[in-house]
């Protein structure tokens, strides 16, 4: 991995250097440009910037005891354009990425070719489809890294997928897309430490409770065939029994074939979007065919793989196909921006009557942003889905995997952005606020960030969860309230 590392880094140095006798451009701190002519007269330049950032964590909970962490980073943006070709790349370097996910060394690679109305695209992307403001019940083709929770901005925990993006500009403000994904990458979870959420720990605890009953009926059972047969080999019996057992825990532990493998085509993605303006109104209409990107733990299939956990089973944690058709709107009236996005999420749970498949659901965002006085902008949000054919589940009970204790089958979430500026616009503050009706689960982060010059800015930040409900998405997280100190310099 270290020499993938040095290549990496060999690559993007040699860039630069070839580029230095090119004719070079200032561009103050938006980073720098080097252009070129060619025989043909064609313009063509090669873009550098990036980030450098340090940060420092502490958690309130734990107060003296709290553990410091830090984890500094380097991002480099680089981009090359042509007539009718363009690249560009984005590398992040730091400690977490490299140990833990090293593929993600290359956040993102584009190249891109304009051929008159067309325009073709592909490699390793994000791609945002919905007219809400970082709230979305439309944008389906990338997942999420929640490992850090939602503390780092939406379109930064969007994980990039290999996709191919062709789109066409017709006359009018009309846009098609076309987009395809030949593989599933699924929502990033934290398997271990204060981030993991309750679905994952849930899940493998029951896996676990039912492999430890498997493990002691294997262990007797092995025991027992072998004494039945030689009542002398008790000895022996029982420390090839306590091995067989050893060599089944090890194989739950290995966690083989427990979840479905998504990097193949039985897992492709696609969809298609038409965008277009009426008057003053922004519309839209979509349609995405692929897959949840959270697992489903499918419990017709779990007792096969505890007894045999290898990849020869039907794997246990599987992903449920999901088709969405979708709308979405947004206009002006005054100093009011409204927005919204709606969606009929179709699973093969046409009925509601499968326990081991998510039902049909309906989901929605509806959205304002506006402008108070000076600087102060207020945007609120709203977001919510409810399951259909709650009562297939009810009947199903506890083996439903959408079953609630508390007859929960809707979900409304208010999400409250305040920003303003001071000093000249040197100081900034944010506030971010999400509120879920249901669970009543609170989730606030303030932020001040003070630029200290020309692309180097401080902040402090912090987060404050309050969780009750069990069946709340934030009742794992809620000891995790902190503060955090961070300097950035962009270049």
């Amino acid at each position: 991995m270290k020499q993938r590392m040095v290549k990496i880094l060999a690559l993007a140095t040699a860039m630069g250097l070839l580029s230095f006798p090119l004719c070079a451009e200032e561009e103050g701190t938006d980073g720098m440009s080097f252009s070129s002519f060619g025989e043909d007269d064609s313009t063509s330049s090669l873009s550098v910037n990036g980030t450098a950032e340090t940060e420092m964590r502490w958690f309130l909970e734990d107060g003296n005891d709290s553990t410091v962490s830090s984890d500094p980073s380097l991002a480099l943006s680089l981009g090359y354009s042509a007539e009718k070709v363009e690249m560009d790349a984005k590398l992040k370097l730091s400690k977490g990425i490299l140990e833990n996910y090293p593929e993600d060394v290359l956040q993102e690679m584009t190249i891109r070719a304009y051929m008159g109305d067309f325009v073709a695209e592909g490699g390793k992307m994000k791609l945002v489809w919905g007219k809400g403001d970082k709230l979305h019940v439309l944008d389906n083709f990338n997942a999420d890294d929640y490992t850090d929770f939602v503390i780092p901005d939406y379109i930064d925990r969007r994980l990039a997928v290999p996709m191919a993006h062709l789109v066409y500009n017709g006359p009018d403000s009309l846009r098609v897309e076309a987009a395809y994904v030949p593989l599933l990458v699924p929502d990033r979870y934290a398997t271990e430490g204060r981030w993991t959420p309750s679905l994952y720990a849930d899940s493998v605890a029951k896996v676990s409770s039912l492999a430890a009953i498997q493990a002691a009926y294997e262990y007797q059972y092995t025991y027992t065939t072998i004494i039945s047969a030689d009542p002398t080999a008790a000895i022996a019996a029982s420390d090839y029994a306590s091995l067989m057992q050893s060599v089944y825990l090890a194989k739950v532990e290995a966690q083989n074939g427990l979840y479905a493998d998504t990097h193949s085509l039985k897992y492709r993605q696609f969809g298609f979007r038409v965008t277009g303006t009426v008057g003053s109104f922004d519309w839209g209409a979509s349609y995405y065919d692929g897959f949840e990107k959270q697992p489903t733990l499918r419990q017709d299939r779990l007792g096969a793989w505890i007894a045999d956990p290898s990849t020869d089973v039907d794997p246990p944690l599987d992903y449920d196909s999901l088709r969405v058709f979708g709308v979405e709107g947004a206009t002006a009236v005054g100093q009011f921006n409204f927005r919204m996005e709606g969606a009929y999420n179709l699973t093969d749970d046409v009925a509601g009557t499968d326990g081991n498949v998510r039902n049909n659901s309906i989901g929605w965002v509806f959205g304002v942003d506006f402008d108070v006085v000076g600087n102060l902008n207020v945007n609120l949000q709203t977001k919510g889905s409810v399951i259909l054919g709650a009562d297939g589940i009810k009947d199903n009970g506890t083996s439903d995997i959408e079953y609630s204790a508390k007859d929960r089958y809707h979900d409304d979430t208010l999400a409250l952005a305040l920003s303003d500026s001071f000093l000249h616009e040197r100081l900034k503050a944010e506030c971010d606020m999400v509120y879920d009706i249901e669970s009543n689960d609170l989730a606030v982060m303030p932020k001040l960030t003070y630029s200290i010059t020309d692309g180097l800015d401080a902040s402090l930040s912090g987060l404050y969860i309050h969780a009750d409900d069990e069946e709340g998405d934030f009742y794992s997280f809620a000891d995790n309230s902190f503060v955090q100190a961070k300097i950035v310099y962009s270049f």
